[in-house]
């Protein structure tokens, strides 16, 4: 078994079978790679493991993605054609873009992991989604031996979720993202998008905000918020912010009058549903920096789940979870769901 613990952020033990690292994309290494995949009952995809809740012992292949390499395909006089493959480190690259003159991914700079993973997550934050700027999907089929284009409608993205998401990508394999493609607006076709009141209140009576500006605020927010995964090995945020319906949140809302929910409209317009904020829910339950064994939801932000010094596993960390989601169900009648992929 090959030890794999350090490739993962959150710490807890990951032993695999076998790892092949994939460095480049020939349709000779690709067709070796489909003929091995076939010697093994999973396959699992791994970036930079930091969205990533592994198991012990993993009874399969992991392939390690290491696919680098971005350029600019086409521009107009309103955008830009951007292709990254998959291995590129994500922050490094809303940089890059940026430099580049691309906007629109700024508020989902400081991100750890890869542009591979960010389709199947639709990774998102600070009101924006990384769905709303991909153009198309490059994925090389293991079964079929061939590469597959996911048109933007075709990938599902929805609120953290993509149809590669709902095929167990990680956990089935078929489909390894080698290559995505973004189509990014120019400076004359950008608005900084300072819908969360984090930016709000950074930004609060200035003009002339700018891609860089907002880069260098979420440094500061991010933070302050989240413990680095260096010293507190964790994942971000660990669970997903519930939707409930306008008539549901009403009704709670008024259960627990005068206590006032953290929600934010999912569509601000016609208010037909809300997403009430998990660290919210997390905090009115008595676990912000609350810690059972080695795991605690962080006192720094009760949206993010700490392995502290390292030293829990699998099953002590499932019980963690599973106690948290019971407190949060039997107070709001609210099931909890985590974000990071389980293995």
């Amino acid at each position: 078994m090959i030890n794999l613990t350090e490739q993962t952020s959150l710490k807890i033990p990951f032993f695999a079978k076998n790892c092949i690292t994939l460095q480049n994309e020939t349709p000779e290494i690709l067709a070796h790679l489909s003929e091995q995949a076939k010697l093994y009952k999973s396959v699992f995809i791994l970036g930079n493991g930091t969205n990533l809740v592994a198991k012990e012992k993993f009874d399969g292949l992991v392939i390690k993605m290491n696919l680098s390499g971005k350029q600019i395909l086409n521009e107009t006089d309103s955008e830009i054609i951007i292709a990254a493959n998959a291995g590129e480190n994500w922050h490094d690259f809303v940089l890059w873009c940026i430099n580049n003159n691309a906007y629109g991914l700024e508020n989902l700079s400081h991100i750890p992991g890869q542009v591979g993973s960010t389709p199947i997550q639709n990774v998102g934050a600070y009101g924006v989604e990384a769905g709303n700027f991909i153009d198309k999907v490059y994925v090389w089929n293991l079964q079929q031996k061939r590469y597959e284009i996911f048109e933007n409608p075709q990938c599902q993205f929805a609120y953290r979720n993509s149809i590669f998401k709902q095929q167990s990508y990680n956990k089935s394999a078929n489909l390894i993202i080698t290559k995505v493609i973004f189509r990014l607006p120019k400076a004359d076709f950008w608005k900084a998008n300072l819908s969360y009141a984090d930016l709000q209140n950074y930004f609060q009576n200035q003009t002339n905000i700018t891609p860089q500006k907002i880069v260098a605020a979420l440094k500061i927010i991010r933070g302050n918020k989240i413990p680095d995964f260096q010293k507190f090995p964790n994942v971000g945020s660990f669970f997903q912010n519930p939707s409930v319906s306008a008539e549901n949140l009403a009704i709670l809302q008024q259960k627990l009058s005068p206590t006032k929910i953290a929600f934010k409209w999912t569509d601000e317009n016609q208010k037909i549903s809300a997403r009430i904020a998990a660290a919210w829910l997390i905090e009115n339950v008595g676990f912000k920096g609350k810690q059972i064994g080695n795991f605690s939801m962080s006192a720094q932000h009760p949206l993010i789940l700490v392995n502290h010094d390292g030293k829990g596993n699998r099953q002590e960390l499932e019980e963690f979870i599973k106690l948290l989601q019971k407190e949060i169900a039997a107070k709001f009648g609210i099931s909890l769901q985590p974000e990071p992929v389980f293995l």
